[in-house]
C-alpha cells in the first residue's frame, strides 16, 4: 500500500499542471517579497513565462501525438490467428468510479475487445485482474458483471480482485495462470500501456502473446496542429506519466 500511495503521489509531481503551478506560485512569492527588486521581478516574470510555454507545449496535438505516439510505437501485436488461447488477461483501469451504470473512460476497448475474444472463442477463459481502491466493489467483479451480461458465461470468467498496480497485476495473474496450469494466455491492455504491462508480465516469468488495443496517437492528434487545447494536455499528461511509470518499473527491476 506504501508503494501504491507514493506512485499515485509521485504520479501528480509529474504532471504539466503541477509544473505550472509551481512555477506561478514561485513568481508570486518573488513578487510579494520586500523589497520588490528587479532581480526578484525578472524572476517572476521568467517563471511565468516558463509556465507559460509548459502549458503551451503542453496542451497542442503535436506534442500529445509524438509523446503518444512514440510509448504506442512500442506496443507489438504477436496474436497468433490459429490458436485458441487458454485464457485472455485483462487489466483493469478502464472505469471511471463506480457508478451503476458503470462509467467507463478511453480504455474502454479493452472490455470490448476482451469480449470479442471470448464472444469468438478465440480463448477459453478471461482473468480479470483489477483490485478493490477503496470504494466498495472490485472493478474486476464490475466488468465480470458487464461481459455475463453481454453473453458470457460466468464459468469462463476469472476474477483477480488484489491488485493495484500493473506488478501486481502480472503477479497475482500468474497464480491463476500456474494453478490452472494455462499454457497459452493473450494479454489486452491499452497500447500506451503495453510495453510496461508486457514488461511485468515477462519479470514474473511469463511470456504471454500481446493484443495492443485503444490506439490513440494515430486517430487523434495529427491532424490537432499547434493549437492549444484540453484534450491534448489530458493525454500528454497520461503520456508522461506512463513514461515515469515504466521508468519507476525498471528502476525497481519490475519489468524485463
Amino acid at each position: 500500500m506504501l508503494f501504491f500511495f507514493l506512485s499515485k503521489t509521485l504520479d501528480v509531481l509529474v504532471a504539466p499542471y503541477t509544473w505550472v503551478m509551481l512555477l506561478l506560485l514561485w513568481a508570486l512569492a518573488q513578487l510579494r517579497r520586500r523589497p520588490r527588486t528587479p532581480m526578484r521581478i525578472r524572476r517572476a516574470r521568467r517563471a511565468i513565462l516558463y509556465a507559460f510555454a509548459v502549458i503551451y507545449v503542453s496542451s497542442t496535438g503535436c506534442t500529445a501525438s509524438l509523446l503518444t505516439g512514440s510509448l504506442e510505437g512500442q506496443a507489438h501485436r504477436t496474436v497468433r490467428e490459429n490458436v485458441t488461447y487458454d485464457a485472455v488477461v485483462l487489466l483493469g483501469g478502464l472505469m471511471e468510479g463506480r457508478s451503476n451504470p458503470p462509467s467507463y473512460n478511453d480504455a474502454v476497448e479493452r472490455l470490448l475487445v476482451t469480449y470479442d475474444v471470448l464472444r469468438m472463442n478465440r480463448a477459453k477463459f478471461a482473468i480479470i485482474s483489477s483490485g478493490i481502491d477503496g470504494r466498495g466493489e472490485s472493478e474486476a467483479a464490475l466488468l465480470a458483471r458487464q461481459l455475463r451480461a453481454w453473453g458470457i458465461d460466468g464459468s469462463r470468467l476469472l476474477l483477480e480482485e488484489e491488485a493495484l498496480n500493473t506488478h501486481k497485476n502480472a503477479l497475482y495473474s500468474k497464480r491463476i495462470i500456474d494453478q490452472r496450469k494455462f499454457q497459452t494466455v493473450l494479454l489486452v491492455t491499452s497500447a500506451m500501456h503495453m510495453q510496461r504491462a508486457a514488461g511485468s508480465f515477462r519479470a514474473v516469468g511469463l511470456n504471454p502473446d500481446l493484443l495492443p488495443v485503444d490506439f490513440r496517437a494515430a486517430g487523434r492528434f495529427y491532424n490537432a496542429g499547434p493549437l492549444p487545447r484540453a484534450r491534448s494536455l489530458s493525454d500528454t499528461t497520461d503520456a508522461i506519466r506512463e513514461a515515469f511509470g515504466w521508468l519507476v518499473y525498471w528502476a525497481v527491476g519490475w519489468v524485463v
